[in-house]
């Protein structure tokens, strides 16, 4: 009599039970090497965004483009921000009406959908920092990051050339070049591309404060931490508590809280 090879109902059940151990044993390595590799492939995003940013401004006397550049009409959905005077370093071209997709402009961790009234704009994982407060030793308050406001005065107006009437910052005027973020993660649902014809741009968010970061929807965008470009082209992993002095670490989490430091300012003596 030929003898029957099938698994038994135990057999089977021991086999499914190893199965299922060895898949727990590997997820948390597989979602380790996955993140490993987003956070890689996000600051290789970031370096690239940074060469962008020297070819403009190679071509630009040094300066820097704005982080927004506000409508002269006063309409907030035809701002545009610094990304539209990157685009054409990034190999991309916006078509009539629609911003440009650029792949480059989004963490590959950033999973936030885009805001429904705004269909025809993507989004974008990263701000430049423009940090509202007062200018040591003085009471003037101002912009204080390497990513200012810039009001156009021509409706219209699509060259990003320095208005005098307002603060264009060279990076040849930097001291603390290699210590200065020049562009940091901000995930948010309108953080939105922009369109160089103004008539789709959309709403701009800049980075006044690091407690932007330490509440935002993303503060575990990579483990607790974010990518910062640094005004040197390097890319730095770090918290936002790491990106000040130690004097001002408590106040990363108190909203407006003005947290000057090394990181965030372009200041000498700040």
């Amino acid at each position: 009599m030929r003898r029957s090879h099938a698994f038994t109902l135990v057999e089977l059940l021991v086999v499914i039970g190893i199965i299922s151990l060895l898949v727990a044993l590997l997820l948390p390595a597989l979602g380790k090497a996955r993140e490993a590799a987003n956070r890689i492939a996000c600051a290789s995003n970031m370096r690239q965004v940074g060469q962008a940013f020297f070819m403009y401004t190679a071509q630009n006397r040094q300066t820097l483009p704005a982080a927004l550049y506000l409508d002269p009409s006063g309409l907030e959905a035809r701002n545009v921000s610094w990304d539209v005077a990157l685009q054409p370093f990034l190999g991309y071209r916006a078509v009539t009406g629609k911003p440009a997709d650029v792949k480059a402009l989004r963490c590959p961790n950033d999973i936030i959908q885009k805001v429904s009234w705004f269909p025809q704009g993507e989004r974008k994982s990263y701000s430049m920092l423009r940090v509202q407060g007062y200018i040591p030793n003085t009471a003037d308050w101002d912009q204080l990051g390497l990513g200012q406001t810039i009001p156009l005065t021509i409706a219209g107006q699509t060259n990003f050339v320095g208005d005098e009437d307002w603060r264009w910052i060279r990076m040849s005027s930097v001291r603390r070049v290699g210590e200065t973020i020049l562009l940091a993660e901000r995930v948010n649902a309108q953080n939105m591309q922009c369109h160089p014809d103004r008539t789709n741009g959309s709403v701009v968010l800049s980075l006044d404060y690091p407690w932007d970061q330490e509440n935002g929807p993303s503060f575990r965008l990579h483990a607790g931490k974010y990518n910062y470009l640094f005004g040197d082209g390097r890319v730095e992993l770090l918290t936002p508590k790491q990106t000040v002095r130690s004097s001002y670490v408590g106040s990363v989490s108190v909203q407006y809280a003005y947290n000057p430091g090394a990181m965030w300012t372009f200041f000498p003596a700040d």
